[in-house]
């Protein structure tokens, strides 16, 4: 007889196999909603990377997720979304802001829905995952913690079909529960500690990182003088990285990061200064690092970080980047 693979998993994960294993299931670490930044990052095959929301149900053990993906053998175009005025150098121009195709309401149909039923180890924090449906055999742990009591941490452990990163956090928040740029720069101006992984291809070969530790730090951002009701904020920031294609001697790097104040969905990106020519200074429309990002909500409401992905890979441009961004404090 085969044994399904969720009863296998529990078997071998030490849970108590009983009928209910099949039905009701703690939480982990009793939250429901978790955000999350995963992918495949490998050398061997195309990169994939994913924001996506999971949804846990405890009566009957179930998950439903919300997936948007980007993949690097489709070469999406950037999308704009929203403009603010921008000051730097002595420059002010009315610039317009991009996001990954698909991003923040934009069509394109890079995300999706799937179903699975989970199983959760209260003792070791075990998480494991078999979706159905369009993904009937496919399956995921993940490692889950409690920093503090209003929110839980999910970090990736193995998958059965290709995923190699990804780290999440996760309450019971309701999904409608998210902050606007306003609150953000009166509340939250402050430094997000996190890291990063990314795969690019700069030069004919593909290189892969490991996670890598980095700041966020909203704390230098500034509110642009227009829009109002306030939909972004903005930097400058020193860097020793932008040696190349430059088109004026400006220096450093701009920074944006912004939402459309109606979820919890908002981008963030960035270009070197010296790559714009003085007639368009500081606006740049070329190949900018656009990302997606997702807040992160305890259970009391506030903002305590994100997660993200980036996109660098437009049609016109042989060479990308893909990241997975996630900050927490």
């Amino acid at each position: 007889m085969k044994i399904p693979p969720r009863l296998l998993h529990a078997i071998v994960a030490g849970i108590a196999f009983s009928a209910s294993v099949f039905a009701a299931q703690p939480l982990p670490q009793g939250k429901a909603n978790f955000s999350l930044t995963l992918g495949n990052l490998d050398t061997t095959s195309y990169t994939v990377v994913r924001l996506a929301n999971y949804t846990f149900n405890s009566a009957n053990g179930t998950v439903g997720a919300t997936f948007w993906s980007w993949r690097s053998d489709v070469e999406d175009p950037k999308q704009a979304v929203n403009s603010h005025t921008c000051t730097f150098d002595g420059y002010t121009k009315t610039c317009t802001q991009y996001v990954p195709y698909g991003w923040m309401g934009k069509p394109g149909g890079i995300w999706f829905h799937r179903d699975g039923n989970y199983t959760y180890n209260t003792l070791t924090g075990a998480l494991y995952i078999e979706w159905i449906n369009e993904w009937a055999g496919v399956t995921e742990d993940w490692a889950v913690t409690l920093p503090e009591a209003g929110i839980a941490r999910l970090d990736f452990v193995s998958s059965n079909y290709g995923i190699t990163h990804g780290r999440g956090w996760g309450s019971n928040a309701s999904w409608s529960t998210y902050k606007t740029m306003s609150q953000i720069a009166s509340s939250y101006r402050v430094d997000f500690s996190g890291a990063r992984v990314r795969v690019y291809f700069p030069s004919g070969a593909i290189t892969a990182e490991n996670w890598t530790n980095e700041t966020l730090k909203l704390s230098l951002y500034t509110t642009p003088s227009a829009p109002t009701p306030v939909n972004s904020m903005h930097t400058k920031q020193p860097t020793s990285v932008c040696t190349g294609g430059c088109s004026n001697s400006f220096t450093g790097v701009i920074y944006h990061i912004g939402s459309a104040n109606s979820s919890r969905s908002m981008y963030y990106n960035h270009h070197c200064a010296c790559l714009p020519n003085l007639s368009t200074y500081p606006c740049y429309s070329g190949t900018i690092h656009p990302y997606a990002f997702q807040q992160i909500i305890d259970d009391s409401g506030a903002l305590r970080g994100f997660v993200g992905i980036e996109v660098q890979n437009q049609p016109t441009n042989a060479n990308y980047q893909y990241q997975l961004k996630a900050y927490f404090r």
